[in-house]
């Protein structure tokens, strides 16, 4: 029970997830081939949506040349006769990119017309020169319903925020909670989501809390747009409720925030349980939550050894640096701080974290610690650089010797570089 299919390079993801499979791990490893040159086959097993629970389909990537060649295994021949039928439409041989990009016309090409029809454009929407009202809805809604569900996503991505009048935001935003408790690609849930907070209006609250309690483990990912939704609507049972499921790993991240928003102080002993969780961004959504509420959350050490001004760096120090994970970034100081004796401990590494997690894209932090390491006497300098929200750019300049035995202990250190 398997089949070998060809499928054109730059939509071979894609069409894996609209024949009905969650892509993740098979983008990353295709992403691999192409950029590290890792070599093929590779297997992997990819989640199959369109059944209760979710079947397992293997993806083997056989050949990545003019085109990716694939054998692709379902449990159930159904299924995967199913699966065939779908990407067959697209093969390389069918010229399948030509046939998406000629039915991705067609259906933009009734979208305008729509639009049109209404004294309106996608270009005029999205310069906020017109704004979709009841009557474009109404016919935007009746072609979605008309479309391959894979084609949906046109229709429910012209909602975006602020493209709908007031008035009429109730009426798109049902639309989309009906849209999002029978969609089953957990991808296009999460794109649902975001839309309907965007277009939240007060008075789906209660609408909001038997979605999410009837569908949250078919949500996942999705969760967090339907909770920041539901803070947005303020509605009387909204605190307590999303405190209530706080625990669920789809929600922690955007219950704290949604908790801060609705600005409710009675579940702050729950809000600070996540203080210590071992995921970063939660820690850090946990800690702005406490702030914002006005409660003292731990105080971390002030940021006094925070160089002011242009710095200017001994000569002499060796660097090391690397760009990491946000979760990553607090194991580095503190193995630098198991490389000296003086001048750099837990108060010092919990001062550079502090400082870190308050740091805004494209800013950049430099610290200054007089040390001794051995019986020397010397500097330590950390640099760092925030390139985006989660990935620091991180240099420690110090002296060879810290450097040298640093590199050995460090978590980061592979053995490829060491050779």
């Amino acid at each position: 029970m398997a089949f070998e299919i060809n499928l054109p390079h730059r939509i071979d993801v894609c069409l894996l997830r609209y024949a009905g499979m969650e892509t993740d791990a098979y983008h990353h490893r295709s992403m691999d081939v192409i950029i590290k040159q890792t070599p093929v086959p590779f297997e992997v097993q990819l989640p199959y949506f369109l059944t209760d629970p979710p079947a397992k389909i293997s993806v083997i990537m056989l050949e990545n040349g003019k085109f990716v060649r694939l054998r692709i295994a379902a449990p159930d021949a159904a299924i995967e006769r199913r699966i065939r039928k779908y990407l067959e439409r697209y093969s390389a041989e069918n010229d399948g990119e030509a046939v998406m990009d000629r039915e991705h016309k067609e259906v933009w090409k009734r979208i305008n017309t729509i639009l049109k029809r209404h004294g309106m454009s996608y270009e005029k929407l999205s310069r906020g020169e017109a704004l979709l009202n009841r009557r474009a809805i109404e016919e935007l809604i009746e072609l979605a319903d008309q479309l391959p569900p894979d084609r949906m996503s046109n229709i429910s991505a012209l909602f975006s925020n602020g493209h709908v009048v007031r008035a009429d935001k109730e009426f798109a935003v049902r639309w989309l909670m009906k849209r999002l408790a029978k969609e089953p690609d957990p991808s296009t849930r999460g794109d649902l989501s975001l839309r309907i907070w965007e277009n939240t209006v007060p008075a789906i609250g209660a609408e909001l809390i038997k979605l999410i309690e009837r569908e949250r483990g078919m949500f996942g990912g999705a969760s967090s747009g339907l909770i920041m939704a539901l803070a947005q609507t303020k509605h009387p049972r909204a605190a307590d409720f999303i405190a209530s499921i706080l625990d669920d790993p789809h929600v922690s991240w955007a219950g704290l925030q949604a908790l801060a928003k609705l600005k409710t102080t009675q579940h702050a002993d729950k809000i600070g349980r996540y203080l210590r969780d071992p995921d970063h961004e939660i820690r850090r959504e946990a800690k702005k939550a406490l702030k914002k509420l006005g409660l003292a959350a731990e105080q971390p050490p002030p940021p006094v050894h925070l160089v002011k001004g242009k710095a200017k760096m001994p000569n002499g120090l060796e660097e090391w640096s690397r760009n990491l994970d946000m979760d990553e970034l607090e194991p580095i100081p503190k193995t630098v701080a198991n490389c000296i004796e003086r001048g750099f401990g837990d108060s010092e590494v919990a001062e550079v974290i502090a400082v870190a997690e308050e740091m805004k894209p494209d800013q950049t932090k430099i610290f200054r610690f007089p040390v001794r390491a051995g019986k020397a006497r010397g500097e330590l300098w950390l640099v760092i650089f925030l390139d985006d929200i989660d990935s620091p750019d991180l240099e420690v300049h110090a002296s060879a010797a810290v450097i040298e035995k640093f590199t050995r202990l460090s978590p980061l250190w592979d053995a490829a570089e060491q050779a």
